[in-house]
């Protein structure tokens, strides 16, 4: 009977289970997404927007905006920018420059329009069995990446051995930075679910919290832990409570130096331990001389100047990369790439919040976070991050929340 309502008429048609299930593999999965030719996987993408504009005309109409956006932003590139990434003597370069940039936002979105179709059509045994398939997918990875760097904290930054790291599906930063978006998911269950369900998303999220910080990514850490900070007071109920919870943060701030000394003095690398100590003497003394602390701010200030010297048009060859996609792409490109790129991002959040219904409260820390990440960190061809905002999270929220894990309109 099961296998009937996973396969059968009564919810997504096969083609959409299929598909789901292979782009789920792609996008988290490194050595799955390392076997296919990405423009390859590109065509089935757009293959599988034309089937649902013919399927669901709603659902595909309103995602011609979407694709249309996605098309701007990689024209303004390719018009606006010399990239360095395609080399000049490359034959076909112009085509190559704009399938380059278009596949790195198209991927970002794609997840929005799966996740959609699942909402309106999946029953509650196969958005299970999804739910169950991502688990799998990021257990195997975590698992494989903990092994890593135990050994070698900085394994994970190194790009070095990236092939074989991918063949062995073992995270990298891409991976590193999904890792917030989904603590931020399980929160939400934590708070709202009861029983084993409950303990489980406590027991994960501490999990995934010992892996950010052996993978010694601080800005990860401080996301995930603002994030969690910001589902817990929306969680609140009480108009008092939450007046208290602000109280007891601002009282909390005199304690996080403290709190990152304790941590830059017991990281389990010395990368860790001085990103801490940089973050301890910015918070104590407003030293930001630190190495990468101060580069990160040198390079987020000069992508501001950028934009602001040519804020129409951007800059054509930028001889510094400014660290963080939500910035650079003003900085690149100005207003005419800068106005799609966030039509992109704010109104895909408000198309999730649309289907959430009354859960799309739920889904503000793990937006807050990715605009967090988005401002601090290149995100743009981060797979499993684009993945896990704007499918894994919703889905989690939708299926483990709602009522039986009801389809929307």
């Amino acid at each position: 009977m099961k296998l009937k309502r996973l396969i059968g008429k009564d919810g997504l048609p096969f083609i959409d289970f299929a598909a789901i299930i292979f782009f789920s593999l792609y996008y988290i999965l490194p050595s799955f997404s390392g076997s296919f030719n990405r423009t390859l996987v590109l065509f089935l993408g757009i293959g599988y927007f034309l089937y649902v504009l013919l399927k669901d005309r709603k659902i595909g109409v309103s995602f011609i905006s979407i694709f249309t956006a996605v098309t701007v932003i990689a024209f303004a590139f390719l018009l606006l920018t010399e990239t360095k990434t395609v080399a000049e003597s490359a034959s076909n370069r112009l085509l190559k420059v704009f399938m380059s940039k278009f596949s790195q936002y198209f991927f970002m979105y794609l997840p929005g329009l799966f996740l959609i179709r699942v909402l309106k059509n999946a029953n509650k045994e196969q958005k299970n069995a999804l739910l169950m398939l991502l688990l799998v997918l990021y257990i195997i990875v975590l698992y494989n990446t903990f092994i890593v760097v135990l050994e070698n904290p900085d394994a994970v930054r190194s790009w070095e051995n990236f092939s074989e790291m991918e063949a062995e599906n073992i995270g990298n930063y891409y991976f590193v930075y999904s890792v917030p978006i989904i603590i931020t998911g399980l929160s939400v269950c934590m708070a709202r679910l009861k029983g084993f369900k409950k303990f489980f998303c406590l027991g994960f999220i501490f999990v995934l919290f010992v892996f950010l910080l052996l993978a010694s990514y601080t800005l990860a850490v401080l996301i995930a832990v603002l994030g969690l900070i910001l589902q817990v007071f929306l969680s609140l109920k009480s108009p008092v409570t939450k007046i208290l919870f602000i109280i007891a943060a601002v009282i909390a701030l005199f304690f996080v130096p403290d709190l990152l000394l304790f941590i830059s003095e017991n990281a389990p690398s010395g990368n860790m331990a001085i990103r801490f100590k940089e973050l301890y003497s910015f918070f104590t003394s407003g030293d930001s001389s630190g190495y990468n602390l101060n580069g990160r701010l040198t390079l987020y200030r000069m992508s501001i100047e950028a934009f602001l010297n040519s804020p129409i048009i951007g800059n054509r060859n930028l001889d510094f990369d400014g660290h963080a996609t939500f910035l650079t792409v003003l900085a690149d490109t100005g207003i005419i790439g800068g106005i799609p790129f966030y039509y992109l991002l704010f109104s895909m959040n408000k198309r999730m919040k649309a289907f959430l219904n009354e859960n799309a409260r739920n889904f503000i820390p793990a937006f807050f976070s990715l605009l967090l990440m988005g401002f601090t960190n290149p995100i743009h061809n981060s797979l499993p991050l684009a993945f896990a905002v704007w499918f894994i999270v919703p889905l989690i929220i939708n299926a483990l929340i709602n009522k039986e894990g009801e389809k929307v309109k």
